[in-house]
């Protein structure tokens, strides 16, 4: 989108020219609620996972959401099976 959007040629721009610089980058003890907040705040589509200042791991608002979603499934199916096991149905 950067390289076409903008008229440039993509045979003969370089990654430089169009990358963003000073990518936010977090470290691996961030949550996924966290990530999730700053992609909404800032509406950035990846995080680079950073450790002792070596990139270690990309991760996508889709990765975030998939997780997101998992979790919630998990704790409605708790919630299902705590409810059947109080009621007995």
């Amino acid at each position: 989108m950067r390289v076409v959007g903008a008229g440039q040629e993509p045979h003969t721009t370089s990654v430089a020219e169009v990358m963003t610089r000073d990518p936010l980058c977090f470290e691996p003890s961030k949550s996924v609620r966290e990530l999730l907040e700053v992609a909404t705040d800032k509406r950035c589509r990846h995080f680079p996972i950073v450790e002792n200042d070596r990139l270690i791991g990309l991760v996508s608002i889709g990765d975030l959401v998939r997780w997101e979603i998992k979790d919630q499934e998990s704790r409605i199916d708790a919630g299902i099976r705590a409810v059947k096991a109080v009621t007995g149905r």
